[in-house]
């Protein structure tokens, strides 16, 4: 969870009233302006760079379409109540471009805002920005210091490039957005929102970056695509700071971020060529190295190396405190979910929960990752209500490989103590509860293959209410697009009502399966990223934000006053929170017949319509149903001397 700044007293808040009232819109065209300008629309500055020194507390500077061949320092802050914005100009864009400029050595970044607060960079693209050495570091963005409440919302960085072609060089490095917290006062308040970041070769670092004195931080609705290192990156124990109780990016947030196509395959510094590959493959798309206390859910990790890696790479170093869930890791090189220290050199991982995540054909290189692998020190962390389908060749589920590592000792190479799976949903299209694959090295270090579900149950001592079965997904065996429609659950899966139920298993406050939708339906959790919803369901979520009517109060309400219960406006299809009465059923009468005039709009509701001549005693009509085929029906009714009552009853 973010930490906001505390509310400020009276004093200070009038002081930032009173400074926003020189507040305007700026502008900057890097054609038509001069700096000389007052900086009006009609007279606009000229560089990006005067007015990141010049605008002020409340101001909104909006740059207008071209090439700024600028690197630029952020010199100015605005205020709690009146921050500074740098934005596109509607329908133009701005680009932040160096093509053709070396790098000075050490660090340089396009955009840097160092120390700053009160700031938000709002659709720019920031753009060439390369070196072919590795005494020059270029970034896209670069945020350190202590900077509070700065957002970077809409942006696009691209073609940042580490281009040396030393082979296994981790001094090559480049970054396309980095937050370090270098300082001992914590960064808070970033918000990395919308951004897309693609076609970054970087080195020995990352697209996305949030490292060091970090406490509090968004990363939401990002892109990071086409890269040759990790994607996101969560960092700590890494001397960014020099506190070292300080030195971790906590209290964040990583959600609804789509990360793809993440191979350091093509990277010299993991012994790759640009072109043709052939490099070591261990990059994740998600990765959390030595961070805590961070919330990552909702996200979509597909042909990467690896989908989510949750580890620390320092000795004496840990990830903890993390949660991952609802989230889908698809078709990846390795594992979709790797944890633990790559040898017994590293950090552990502990204390984490892995809920309801779908893992879905990842190891597809068939090098013994599964859809889960467990390195070195692994301890006291949950997997629950996850689904796991394996690639057919070889059905492993759950690989444990510490056992390649001959300079661990027997008892670092054994799975650490206080894991917890249940509840977990395993399938493989060629194998069955009898024929999976999980691995594990115990007994003195020695490397075990467990070949069905109960070995392993017994193997770990636990697992007991995890099962085999098909997830039926809305498409059977799900492709490599149409994601949304692919991994919804279908009213067939094995997956509904089958995670753990309540009190053991209840949602946290907010929290939204993959597709945004209420965690809970029916009373009981799901197994995966996706929690089914009959239609009925479905429409109550989408209305009135929850699919779980307590009795049937929500379903004979009347929150809009028309005299139609919610049930009966389902069944109209008709809005529950707008009067439209002329939706109902109708009476008309003409050619001495009575019609009655309804729809069928509800999936999965049974309508009888009823005649009555006294409204006591009721009957289903025998009068023929007619319809147009577009859910409207009518039923016809002789006119005659009898009193004749109809109603539509919908169950």
């Amino acid at each position: 969870m973010l930490r906001l700044r505390p509310a400020l007293p009276a004093l200070s808040l009038s002081l930032a009233v009173a400074a926003a009232v020189g507040a305007a819109d700026r502008y900057v065209d890097p054609v038509a302006g001069n700096n000389a300008n007052p900086g009006t629309l009609g007279q606009p500055w000229r560089t990006f760079q005067f007015a990141a020194s010049n605008a002020l507390a409340g101001d909104v500077v909006y740059l207008r379409g071209g090439t700024y061949s600028e690197r630029i320092t952020v010199n100015v802050s605005g205020t709690v109540g009146a921050p500074i914005e740098f934005r596109a100009y509607a329908g133009e864009s701005p680009l932040i471009d160096q093509t053709g400029v070396t790098p000075p050595n050490g660090d340089s970044a396009l955009l840097l805002v160092s120390g700053r607060s009160n700031l938000i960079f709002r659709g720019l693209t920031f753009q060439n920005y390369r070196t072919s050495s590795s005494a020059k570091t270029p970034l896209g963005i670069w945020l350190n210091g202590p900077c509070q409440n700065v957002t970077i919302t809409g942006c696009v960085i691209h073609h940042i490039e580490q281009n040396s072609p030393t082979l296994n060089d981790f001094n090559a490095n480049a970054h396309g957005l980095l937050v370090y917290g270098d300082s001992t006062t914590p960064m808070r308040n970033i918000v990395l929102d919308g951004n897309e970041l693609h076609s970054l070769r970087l080195g020995a670092s990352e697209a996305l970056t949030v490292n060091g004195n970090v406490d509090g931080f968004a990363v939401t609705g990002n892109s990071v695509h086409d890269c040759n290192n990790i994607g996101i990156d969560i960092v700590g124990f890494e001397g960014a700071c020099p506190d070292p109780a300080q030195d971790r990016a906590r209290n964040g947030l990583v959600a609804r971020n789509v990360v793809a196509r993440i191979d350091s395959a093509f990277n010299p510094a993991y012994g790759g060529s640009f072109t043709t590959g052939g490099g070591a493959r261990a990059a994740a798309g998600i990765y959390v190295d030595g961070g805590t206390l961070t919330v990552i859910e909702r996200n979509h990790v597909h042909h990467c190396n690896f989908g989510f890696e949750i580890a620390s790479e320092n000795a004496g170093g840990r990830a903890d405190f993390i949660v991952v869930r609802n989230n889908l890791a698809q078709r990846n090189h390795g594992a979709g979910l790797i944890l633990g220290g790559y040898d017994h050199a590293r950090g552990e991982t502990r204390d984490c929960q892995f809920a309801n995540n779908t893992l879905y054909l990842n190891d597809t290189a068939g090098d013994g990752h599964g859809q889960i692998t467990l390195q070195f020190y692994v301890s006291r962390n949950v997997f629950r209500n996850n689904l796991l389908w394996a690639q057919s060749g070889t059905k492993l589920q759950v690989a444990h490989v510490t056992e390649f590592d001959s300079g661990a000792t027997p008892a670092q190479k054994q799975l650490g103590t206080g894991n917890v799976f249940d509840y977990n949903l395993y399938f493989c299209a060629a194998g069955s509860a009898t024929d999976l694959a999980f691995s594990l090295t115990a007994n003195g270090g020695g490397y075990q293959a467990l070949t069905t579900l109960a070995a392993w149950r017994s193997a770990i001592g636990g697992d007991a209410q995890s099962t085999f079965g098909n997830p039926g997904f809305v498409t059977a065996a799900p492709t490599d697009t149409a994601v949304a429609d692919d991994f919804r659950l279908s009213a067939a899966s094995a997956a509904i009502q089958t995670g753990q139920p309540a009190p053991g298993f209840v949602p946290a406050v907010g929290e939204k399966d993959l597709f945004g939708q209420s965690r809970v339906a029916g009373g009981r959790v799901d197994r995966g990223a996706h929690e089914y919803l009959t239609p009925l369901q479905q429409w109550l979520e989408t209305n009135f934000g929850t699919p779980e009517p307590t009795g049937n109060a929500e379903l004979t309400a009347d929150p809009d006053g028309d005299g139609a219960s919610n049930l009966l406006e389902y069944s109209q299809g008709l809005n529950p929170q707008r009067p439209d009465a002329a939706g109902l059923p109708q009476l008309s009468v003409g050619g001495g017949n009575v019609r009655f005039t309804y729809r069928k709009a509800g999936i999965g509701l049974t309508y009888t319509v009823q005649t009555s001549g006294n409204l006591q005693s009721w009957s289903a009509t025998a009068a023929a149903e007619q319809t147009d085929g577009a859910d409207n029906y009518w039923r016809d009714f002789p006119l005659g001397p009898a009193p004749l009552f109809l109603r539509l009853q919908v169950q």
